[in-house]
């Protein structure tokens, strides 16, 4: 399956791995192994998210507490937010109004 990433994806990483760096640079590299293996995971299996909030579904990232969330179209998987867990549980929506 092919995965395609919405606009804001990519700050959200970037700003996860920043503040995983301030703990040095071994804590970011194992975030972006988690978060591969989460994607890697997901082309293999992309309805094992629950869904949260028909059609989206979310993904925990190993060890770390963050999630994806993203829907199913054909044989797309399309990433909307890449989020804390320890945030407001809601504010991902609104990537997919």
């Amino acid at each position: 399956m092919k995965i395609v990433f919405g606009d804001d994806v990519a700050c959200d990483l970037k700003q996860a791995v920043c503040y995983y760096r301030k703990g040095g640079a071994d804590l970011a590299a194992r975030f972006l192994s988690a978060y591969q293996s989460s994607l890697d995971s997901l082309r293999s299996h992309p309805f094992k998210g629950p869904v949260v909030e028909e059609p989206v579904r979310r993904v925990l990232i190993p060890r770390f507490p963050y999630a994806l969330y993203y829907f199913v179209e054909g044989d797309t998987i399309c990433v909307g937010a890449l989020a804390s867990t320890w945030r407001d549980a809601t504010h991902w929506r609104e990537r997919f109004d």
